[in-house]
């Protein structure tokens, strides 16, 4: 019998919790991508709005958003293994779009991961360059027109 998912997300509002958030990226970019971490914390952390994904109160999954020339850059998503698979990923994504759609922004970008393409591909991206390396790892610009309203039906916890 499959197991209920209770997934609610929120926006990092203290050091303790941008603390969680980077224990998840910790995981899963430095210890399983090998990302150096001098490359994976960087300056943009703090120009940023990060959020964490929970499912069923234990956080799993975070990203981060920042506006760049009139767009959204969607960055840093990542789920913790165990939970990878179970549309926690799609949650980050959805709440990340969630704060550009709030602040008007109507353009998405990101740089997935070849691995990830077609992760973002189903959730509306379109790849938008050749393969570039980013830390170490082949990437492709991806690009989404948000438009509308949030098609999210995740919980915002406050």
């Amino acid at each position: 019998m499959e197991e209920s998912r209770e997934v609610k997300w929120k926006i990092v509002e203290s050091k303790d919790e941008l603390a969680i958030a980077w224990k998840i990226r910790k995981e899963v970019f430095i210890r399983e991508q090998r990302v150096p971490a001098e490359v994976e914390r960087d300056q943009f952390d703090a120009e940023s709005e990060h959020v964490l994904v929970f499912d069923r109160g234990r956080p799993v999954g975070t990203g981060r958003v920042r506006m760049v020339d009139g767009h959204a850059k969607l960055e840093r998503v990542s789920v913790l293994a165990a939970y990878r698979g179970l549309g926690l990923g799609r949650a980050v994504v959805y709440a990340l779009e969630h704060i550009a759609r709030e602040k008007g922004i109507r353009t998405a970008r990101l740089h997935a991961q070849q691995q990830t393409i077609k992760f973002y591909v189903k959730l509306g991206y379109q790849v938008a360059s050749e393969t570039f390396l980013e830390g170490g790892i082949p990437h492709q610009l991806m690009i989404k027109e948000l438009k509308g309203t949030d098609s999210a039906t995740l919980q915002y916890s406050s």
